[in-house]
């Protein structure tokens, strides 16, 4: 197993974009690219060796696909590894999880649901803290030993593009609103965090969703559980109207949430009202009278 060309590629441009912008022009950045990925290379080397005792599925499987897309040829066995535990981790499978897999990225709410009764990790580090309610902070430092808590208080969702900063503000001020007092939303959410597992996704629709680069312009959220509410996606005239592929993402990205129950707002920048539909469409989906 080697690291996929494309993935040198894509991490080469990045390191070289960001030392220019850093103004580092002794010729040091193409030795730091080779560096890194030559401890990119010996990573999956030590990957390869763990790959034989992994459980196996079928190399059919659209997970497999997209997990190993240029491995299924060299496989001998014809199986493809997947992860053991399966997607819906239980408390009584915890214990062996935990002695496998010590180290953990989780929800606060999957953290407190899925461990067993009582268990105490020894650090829980908390990131974003300016997103995090005192409820949900609360459930996180309940099953810490220590904690590190991580994040800028000041800190302000930021884009690049004048629409969604005027989205931002309107979210913002429908969600100062005491209904919606038990929501908050968050800039550029990937989309692969939103669905819990592929099993309901065809091959595209898998490839696109677990894309790094695919992502939501806003996710409105409820506090408590961080569960989504709904999704909001400004759409630009400028580059949606006469763009045909854009289109057809847009088509998928609409697709994909619908299979997992998650609504969908599109805000077209041409277009006017946009505080009064979003909050007519949050007390819709909130079943508001």
């Amino acid at each position: 197993m080697s690291l996929n060309p494309s993935i040198k590629r894509w991490f080469g441009c990045r390191v070289t974009r960001g030392v220019t912008r850093g103004n580092q022009g002794d010729g040091s950045c193409g030795c730091m690219v080779q560096t890194v990925l030559a401890f990119l290379e010996k990573k999956c080397l030590e990957w390869q060796e763990q790959y034989d005792k992994i459980t196996f599925i079928s190399p059919s499987s659209v997970l497999a696909k997209y997990l190993f897309p240029g491995e299924l040829k060299k496989s001998q066995s014809g199986y493809m590894p997947i992860f053991p535990f399966g997607f819906n981790l239980s408390q009584k499978d915890f214990e062996t999880f935990i002695n496998e897999y010590p180290v953990i990225l989780s929800t606060t709410h999957s953290l407190r649901s899925c461990a067993s009764a009582n268990y105490l990790f020894d650090y829980v580090i908390v990131d974003e803290t300016s997103q995090v309610d005192i409820v949900t902070g609360a459930l996180a430092l309940s099953c810490a030993r220590q904690a590190v808590i991580v994040g800028d208080l000041n800190r302000k969702s930021v884009s690049e593009y004048e629409s969604e900063n005027l989205i931002n503000a309107v979210i913002e001020k429908v969600l100062s609103q005491p209904e919606f007092d038990n929501l908050d939303h968050v800039m550029h959410q990937p989309l692969k965090m939103l669905i819990r597992n592929a099993e309901h996704l065809d091959e595209a629709e898998c490839r696109y969703a677990m894309n790094v680069l695919t992502h939501t312009d806003f996710v409105i959220f409820n506090k408590l559980d961080k569960m989504p509410v709904l999704v909001v996606e400004v759409d630009g005239y400028a580059f949606h109207a006469n763009n045909p592929r854009q289109l057809e993402r847009d088509k998928m990205k609409d697709a994909i949430l619908q299979k997992y129950g998650i609504p969908i707002l599109r805000l077209k920048t041409n277009e006017s009202g946009e505080e009064a539909r979003l909050q007519n469409k949050l007390k819709q989906v909130l079943n508001m009278s």
